[in-house]
């Protein structure tokens, strides 16, 4: 669709899904409940470093939402932390590393091993191994619950989970669909987030989002390597190389430098493709 004004002449995408009377999207999860008009190429600035967070001209962190961030889980969740008056006095980045909720059974790759690799320095405070009952399968497996040293119960958590309960069919789940999980996030410099079934996980791009470093497996698969080359995250080779002061050092580093996160963002994958589009439809037919 273009612009009818020309000097507003960049094309806009219409995202249509599928409605729903409840916007949580636990119950509408491939069905996602949004109606947005996108901008093509009017992407967010980039990390703003001394603010702890990504932001849009105005500095306004809820607007980086609105640029539909990809991989990111229970959207209306984060648009209303995003959006919280207190967020602004949430302490930021003052957990060196959250190692924590997650699976770490045989299907999920080698996570135990990397996870006993951190959990031989205190400083990382890992949380401790649980079994957990698995309903469907009727069985257990192994999961890493939250962390020991937990955060309390902010004003931003009750706020939100107050104004979920008369949502009848959001059924909130503990470190997964939850307020607490995001603010983890917020709270932490580093995010423990190995390969599971596969390499991609919603956790590296949550954790970005929450201006948190993700650490992840280094890959060879080259489309992975050349979406995460420019982003900010901590590819590791081998976990034992992990130490407090490897993650002192890291932090000081990555400070200091700029990330691209145009990737992070649905608009980017627009405009390749309507560029695409306007090439093949404009070439001569052969």
């Amino acid at each position: 669709i273009r612009s009818s004004t020309p000097a507003y002449g960049k094309k806009l995408v219409l995202d249509l899904w599928r409605q729903h009377k409840y916007a949580p999207e636990k119950t509408v999860f491939p069905k996602l409940s949004l109606l947005l008009a996108n901008n093509v190429g009017n992407l967010t600035n980039p990390y703003c470093v001394e603010k702890g967070f990504y932001c849009a001209d105005d500095y306004s962190p809820y607007n980086i939402l609105k640029e539909r961030p990809i991989g990111v889980r229970a959207v209306s969740v984060w648009h209303a932390i995003f959006r919280h008056v207190h967020l602004k006095n949430f302490p930021r980045q003052k957990r060196l590393l959250l190692c924590c909720c997650m699976n770490i059974d045989a299907k999920h790759g080698q996570r135990s091993i990397k996870l006993k690799e951190l959990s031989r320095y205190p400083e990382f405070q890992c949380a401790n191994p649980a079994a957990s009952r698995n309903r469907k399968a009727k069985n257990l497996r192994k999961i890493l619950g939250p962390p020991p040293s937990d955060l309390a119960k902010s004003r931003i958590e009750i706020d939100i989970e107050d104004s979920l309960q008369n949502m009848k069919k959001y059924a909130l789940r503990p470190n997964v669909l939850d307020v607490h999980m995001p603010l983890l996030l917020f709270n932490s410099r580093f995010v423990f987030s190995p390969n599971g079934v596969a390499e991609a996980c919603f956790r590296e791009y949550e954790s970005i989002l929450a201006g948190a470093y993700p650490l992840i497996d280094a890959t060879s698969w080259y489309p992975r390597r050349t979406l995460l080359g420019p982003l900010p995250v901590v590819p590791i080779a081998n976990w034992s190389t992990v130490t407090p002061q490897f993650l002192h050092q890291t932090w000081l580093d990555y400070e200091q430098k700029s990330f691209d996160i145009r990737t992070l963002f649905l608009p980017f994958y627009y405009d390749l493709i309507l560029t695409a589009v306007d090439f093949f439809s404009s070439s001569p037919q052969s």
